[in-house]
């Protein structure tokens, strides 16, 4: 008899792996965000994450001003491997694309208050960032006005 975990609940958003690459850890991954996990499936890898071992959100334009980089910061590093990975980091564009929602409008009202409707549209990179803050209740972190030496957009840290 072989053990198969059961994934509860239904797919609120999908990111089908054409939409972004992940740089770490490297490959193609769909994105299903569930109502209290996300699940990534890869070709030879599968992660289910829990929104609550997700510390911290980022979004981040690369330096080439065609890419955006979303950053997943989790407190429970995930494994591949020997390779532990703390940070999740997708590469998306900027260009204009749309996402389903798989809620009614009635959940979408009385769950995330509005935030989300059925068919949303706009820069894939804020969708997927837009999507994340309002399923898993976090805070997504965007640079500001502060610049480094060559005028390109940085977040603000201390270590």
């Amino acid at each position: 008899m072989a053990n198969i975990k059961n994934t509860t609940g239904s797919v609120i958003v999908e990111f089908d792996e054409s939409r972004g690459t992940f740089l770490t850890p490297r490959g193609r991954y769909t994105i299903e965000l569930y109502d209290s996990f996300l699940r990534m499936r890869g070709n030879k890898y599968d992660y289910k994450i829990k929104y609550d071992d997700i510390s911290k959100l980022f979004l981040l334009p690369k330096p080439d001003d065609v890419h955006m980089a979303f950053v997943i910061a989790l407190d429970k590093p995930i494994r591949q491997g020997q390779q532990r990975y703390q940070m999740l980091v997708m590469q998306t564009t900027k260009e204009q694309s749309e996402v389903s929602v798989n809620l009614d409008e009635e959940t979408l009202q009385s769950e995330y208050g509005g935030d989300l409707q059925p068919m949303m549209y706009g820069a894939l990179s804020n969708l997927v960032a837009k999507t994340f803050k309002v399923i898993a209740k976090k805070k997504v972190f965007i640079p500001g006005k502060f610049a480094n030496a060559n005028q390109q957009a940085c977040v603000k840290c201390a270590l």
